[in-house]
């Protein structure tokens, strides 16, 4: 009887992380800001972790329970992930807007958001803040977010893959920058630059090396 509590407790938690997801969207359709969007999707991780724990006090294997478990946090991020890089409205990432777009304007903006020159636009940063024309803040949350951003890829891909071999996650995180990179300029919610690429790779470097030094200090103990 126990165990069938568990479950069935297990199965009320994903619901209600599948619930405060939803409300994430809602809060995204209403342009609530970031507040809602990002609590949402915390209580969806909170939940979700839940139900992996009733499922596991149940007996349900922890392999199976983590690999799902990983499975949803990972739509979760994929979520957020296409929240904050092709429908932003505080950078004018509203893809409605593209059918409002004439050739001229478009042009326009191939022309002032293609960067395929490496460190040309870090180095307009830096003249920019040092010269005084934008602020430090700025420059450093472009940085940090352009790092932030792919780095908990690699992570869940190497996951799922049967050997978890990181350079593999690490070639499936490049191509999909790409493709985030390419669809933005498609849609004029962003811009393609190889900067973007350089830093969103080494931010995916870095946790993929984090993780990777993880895993050999817990098969050292």
């Amino acid at each position: 009887m126990g165990r069938y509590l568990k479950i069935s407790g297990g199965c009320t938690a994903v619901g209600m992380g599948t619930v405060w997801l939803l409300c994430g969207i809602y809060a995204d359709l209403v342009r609530d800001g970031y507040g809602g969007v990002l609590l949402s999707v915390g209580f969806y991780y909170l939940w979700i972790w839940l139900g992996g724990y009733c499922f596991s006090s149940a007996g349900v294997s922890r392999e199976r329970i983590r690999k799902w478990v990983a499975g949803l946090w990972f739509l979760g991020y994929l979520y957020l992930l296409m929240r904050f890089t092709l429908f932003e409205p505080a950078y004018n990432r509203e893809i409605h807007l593209l059918w409002k777009v004439s050739k001229a304007e478009r042009i326009r903006y191939l022309q002032e958001n293609v960067n395929p020159i490496p460190l040309g636009s870090l180095m307009l940063f830096w003249r920019a803040m040092r010269y005084g024309y934008l602020p430090w803040s700025v420059c450093l949350v472009n940085i940090l977010g352009n790092l932030a951003v792919f780095a908990p890829m690699p992570c869940f891909l190497a996951g799922f893959l049967r050997r978890k071999r990181i350079w593999i996650a690490l070639l499936l995180t490049g191509v999909t920058v790409i493709l985030v990179e390419t669809l933005q300029i498609v849609t004029m919610c962003g811009s393609a630059d190889v900067d973007d690429f350089l830093l969103n790779m080494l931010g995916a470097v870095i946790s993929s090396c984090f993780v990777k030094g993880l895993r050999r200090k817990s098969r050292g103990k």
